[in-house]
This record gives structure tokens, sequence and C-alpha cells, in this order.
């Protein structure tokens, strides 16, 4: 996967969830004070180097296990040929959402009428627009601004083979720009905005969770400056969550139902990246950290309770005997590791732990060449392969990275894991 930005994969979560991820920060931050979880000591670093390095293998995982229900071959679904409701997998579950049946007391996205999706007649009841708020819409559309004009060439005439509104009221809001197929919004904010964030933010969050919108912001310097980069996020949100082609058949993971589950251990999770910010930003999947150190890992559940996510488990254990264990050996999809230890060394302790045909995950700096040749050895005696990295931007200072990908082809052989601190004293 090449050049993928993290930056835009965060502008491209839920505002729930980027709202959860900095709350992240913030309590990580406070436990960093009492115990030395991470070398990054300030908000800033916390925040870009841990919290958004963590997200940088966002889309892989998301590519091999999409979370949108898909029809089965045998079982063809009666929306077969209908936009899906919910693009966007990563909905906060704590929200409920509307039954499809008659006389629900939610307002619409499609507030006045025309062509729209399953939502219009199953999951909202009819809402009036007050004409005020039509007058103040219409009026927006005969004087847009310079910047709104410069996106909407981009936008116009399906362009992206989507079909999008310009000053589209919703509830009591006007998107700048919406398409209704994806229930995607779009605003462009101008400087009225700046200092705004938190409302902003709030804002997209009802959004979302009152009628199932998900909001990309751009500023106008980035409508001006640089529109290739704002198409490219829009064109990467409706690809990424598109429906998967009916009768692909089932991924990894993926149950009967067509929802995917996967299993994600984070190996030496440490202060819990990357598990905290991708079991957030994946409320669908299960993820298990494993660490030696009972103070980290004690730190580490004060802040999964602090910010209540549900789907993660931890264990205090050492790799090389947890890995021989019925309950844990060959039961994972995925498994990650971020800054552990050397790739051959890594390769030995987290092998056991994936099924075959799953994939380890190893966070690691661009110019590692020779440490990944020296892994070649390891990588074939425990019947892995090779898949293309993952290369990323942190932005600024940072600068690139890569996280490494292996895939498991045959089971692993029963001497491995060998005893704790042989991969370490005598790698492969």
């Amino acid at each position: 996967m090449e050049g993928v930005s993290v930056r835009e994969i965060f502008t491209q979560l839920p505002a729930s969830v980027q709202r959860q991820l900095n709350q992240l920060a913030t309590v990580f931050s406070e436990e960093n004070q009492k115990l030395n979880l991470s070398a990054h000591r300030t908000h800033e670093k916390i925040w870009q180097g841990n919290v958004m390095d963590s997200l940088a293998a966002f889309k892989w995982i998301a590519s091999q296990c999409p979370s949108i229900p898909r029809p089965l071959p045998h079982e063809p679904s009666p929306h077969e040929n209908r936009p899906y409701p919910r693009p966007f997998p990563h909905e906060d579950p704590s929200i409920p959402r509307p039954l499809p049946h008659e006389n629900r007391p939610y307002p619409r996205p499609f507030p006045h009428g025309g062509k729209g999706g399953p939502l219009d007649t199953e999951r909202y009841a009819k809402e009036k627009v007050p004409e005020s708020l039509l007058s103040h819409a219409r009026e927006m559309r005969k004087n847009p601004t310079p910047e709104e004009k410069a996106l909407w060439k981009h936008l116009r005439h399906h362009q992206l083979h989507q079909h999008f509104r310009r000053q589209h009221p919703v509830g009591n809001s006007i998107l700048d720009f919406y398409c209704h197929k994806y229930l995607l919004g779009i605003e462009v904010d101008g400087d009225i905005h700046e200092g705004r964030e938190e409302w902003d933010l709030e804002r997209s969050e009802n959004l979302h969770g009152g009628y199932g919108i998900h909001i990309l912001r751009f500023s106008n310097t980035d409508v001006l400056n640089n529109v290739e980069y704002v198409v490219k996020t829009i064109r990467d949100f409706i690809g990424n969550y598109s429906p998967p082609p009916v009768g692909e058949g089932l991924v990894v993971g993926e149950k009967e139902g067509g929802m995917c589950e996967s299993k994600i251990l984070d190996l030496g999770t440490g202060g819990g990246f990357p598990l905290l910010p991708l079991a957030i930003a994946f409320p669908q999947h299960h993820f298990t950290g494993l660490d030696s150190t009972r103070k980290k890992m004690d730190a580490v559940q004060r802040i999964v309770d602090h910010l209540k996510v549900p789907n993660v488990t931890l264990v205090t254990a050492r790799a090389e005997e947890l890995g021989k264990k019925h309950a844990h050996s060959e039961k994972y999809d995925i498994v990650t590791a971020r800054a552990v230890a050397e790739t051959a060394i890594l390769l030995e302790y987290c092998a056991p732990f994936v099924k075959v045909g799953g994939h380890i995950l190893l966070w690691k700096s661009i110019d590692i060449d020779d440490e990944i040749s020296a892994a070649s050895r390891a990588e074939s005696q425990l019947h892995l392969r090779r898949n293309p990295s993952i290369n990323y931007d942190l932005g600024g200072d940072w600068g690139k990275r890569q996280i490494l990908v292996y895939e498991k082809i045959k089971t692993t052989p029963k001497e491995y894991p060998r005893s704790v601190g042989s991969a370490k004293r005598h790698p492969l």
C-alpha cells in the first residue's frame, strides 16, 4: 500500500471516533506522568507519535476485513441494487438507531423529496423544513464563496460518479455540499470557524448521531491552495466505504451474516499503542493486548475503563508461553507489534498466534533493508511470506515510515515459539 496519509485517514473517521481519540491522548498523557509508558511526554508528541502513528494501519485493516454487510451468493438481498444506508462502518455503538417501521419521530436527511436511498422510506419520518431555512439555503446557492465555487467545479455533473447538492438543509443546519447516497456532508470552513473547533466537532457529531451523516471538513486554504488533496480525500471516502460487490464470498473473520468480526492481537502493547486507537476505530473487531509488564497493563486497563472501550481484553503474560496455549495458538486474524524488537525476533513471537491466511503487521522505520534481509530465514522457518509494506507519512519532522506485512501460509512448526529468551539470544 503506497503513500498512506495518516492525516487523511483521521479526517475520514466519524466525529465520535475523532473525539474519543482526542480523549485517549489526554488520558494517556495523565497516565504517562505516573508511569513511564512512552518516551513522548507532551500532548502533541503523544498525539502524533502514538495515536496517529497507530492509525497508519487503518486502511489496510479495513480493506482486509470490510465490516459493511454484504449479501451472500446463495442469499440474494432484497436491497441488492439499493444504496447502503450506512456506508461508514464505525458508528458509535452507544447511539440508538431507529428501527425500520413507520411513524418514527426522526427527521430524515433528505427533507424535501426527490430520489433518495432506502433511508427515505425506511428509517426516517417526513420532516417539514422551515421555509426560512429553505429560503436561506437558496440565497446561499446564489451567492457562493470563492472557495465553494472552486470545489463545486470538481463535484458538479457527477465528476466523482456521485450526485452532490449544494447548500442542503438538514435539521437546523445547512451543509455546503451533500451526497445522499453515502450520507456524506462536506463543509468548507472560513475564518469565522477559527476558535470554534469544539463547536464544529459537536455539530458534526450530532449530524452523524442523529442523521447518520458523516462530515468531511476542509479549510478555505485547503480548497484554494490544494484542491487536489480535497478531491482525493472525498474520492477516497467514497471508494473506501462503498458496498463491496455481491458474490465475493466471505473474507477472513467474516461470519455467515456477512459481518466481519476479526480477532486482533497487539503483542508487546506497552502503553496501549497501536491497540487502543485501532480498537476505537474498529469497534466491530475484538482486540487483545499482550504484555509481560503488570504495571503497564494496569495503566492500559485504567485507560480502557475511563474511555469505556468494550472490545479490548488485556493479558499479562510472556509471548513465548502464551503462544503455546490452545486458547491463543493460531486464533488471531491479525497480530500487530510496534517498536518492540528486531524483525526476526518479532516474527517468532507473532507467528504462533496467527491463523493460516492471517497477517502480521510490524511498525518500522524506512531504512531497515539489512534487518529485513536478516529476517528472511525466520520468514522461511515460520512459514510466512512477506507482502508489500504499508508506507505512510506522519508529516512534519516525523517523516516517512512503514509497516511490514507478513502473511502466514502454513501452520507454525511445533517447536516455535522457543523457550523464554531464546528468540532474543539466538534469533533465527
